[in-house]
């Protein structure tokens, strides 16, 4: 495997979320918005929805936030730690 070609690094699942993490430290993010626990802002006319009371996210977007060392996710949020040890949680309320 070529070391500067991106791969999955590592995963974190929530209730109806899920994060990866690439080996470039990028953060791609799907499945439900409806509390903004992925971190992006959504409007009804890019999301798939299953049925009324729920925004989903059908493919994964990448999230323009600083290079992501880990990633937690649970059931209406998502913690994120950059590579300086900062933490960055998304939740129903934002940032």
């Amino acid at each position: 495997m070529k070391k500067d070609k991106e791969q999955p690094d590592d995963i974190a699942l929530g209730k109806k979320h899920s994060i990866l993490i690439t080996t470039l430290k990028r953060v791609f993010v799907w499945g439900q918005n409806k509390e903004q626990q992925l971190g992006i802002e959504t409007t009804p006319d890019i999301l798939n929805k299953p049925h009324a009371s729920q925004k989903t996210e059908p493919i994964p977007k990448l999230l323009n936030v600083p290079k992501i060392k880990k990633a937690a996710a649970g059931y209406k949020h998502s913690l994120f730690v950059d590579m300086q040890g900062t933490k960055l949680v998304e939740t129903a309320n934002g940032r």
